[in-house]
């Protein structure tokens, strides 16, 4: 074998080992791109079973959501009542030498006749001024023999019921039979006052404090 001879069978060994060399480069290359592949693929699946789980989940936060938000608002609605009730439950338990007369209206419902159950006085209804019968009631009339505590639990009772009260004033024609008596009924002169709140109602110290 001559020199040359030698030198091309060296060069076709190198060639075959780097050959085998790019072969299984290649091999280790396509062995990763097919793991990646794999890995990719199941994170891909992990990731639309986690938004699954994510939509599910949001799903019952909003379910319960509402649902805590339909019990809240059956609280708001049955708190005034109870709230009546408590009242009603107190003052039912003291003598009463108060009466009242309530001139229904129309759009007071059943509200004020409800506020009024078991307080303990003697209610009556009247006629009243036909005109005024669409209005709401936003007024109480009293007599000079009136204590203020009597007159307080019907107010307060009132307002906790949904009575938008603006006035609470002496009645101005005292009838020799009207001393004890405490009229709910409606007012056109009540000017600017705003509504009045239970906190006004209970702070008053004088039956002139309503005047």
């Amino acid at each position: 074998m001559t020199d040359f001879d030698d030198a091309v069978a060296r060069a076709e060994r190198t060639s075959f080992r780097a050959g085998i060399a790019s072969l299984f480069g290649l091999v280790v290359i396509l062995s990763a791109l097919a793991y990646g592949t794999h890995q990719l693929h199941s994170l891909q699946s992990e990731l639309t079973a986690l938004r699954s789980k994510k939509q599910s989940v949001q799903h019952d936060i909003d379910t319960l959501s509402t649902q805590r938000d339909a019990l809240q608002r059956q609280l708001d609605d049955l708190r005034p009542k109870f709230e009546v009730a408590q009242l009603a439950a107190s003052a039912a338990s003291k003598p009463r030498n108060a009466r009242i007369q309530y001139f229904p209206k129309d759009a007071d419902g059943m509200r004020v006749g409800a506020a009024l159950k078991d307080l303990g006085f003697q209610v009556s209804k009247g006629q009243g001024n036909p005109e005024l019968r669409r209005q709401s009631t936003n007024a109480i009339f009293f007599g000079p023999d009136v204590k203020l505590e009597d007159l307080k639990v019907v107010a307060v009772a009132l307002v906790k019921g949904g009575a938008s009260l603006r006035v609470i004033r002496p009645i101005q024609r005292t009838a020799p039979d009207k001393g004890n008596l405490i009229e709910i009924g409606t007012t056109g002169s009540v000017g600017n006052n705003p509504p009045l709140t239970v906190e006004k109602i209970q702070s008053a110290k004088t039956l002139t404090d309503f005047s």
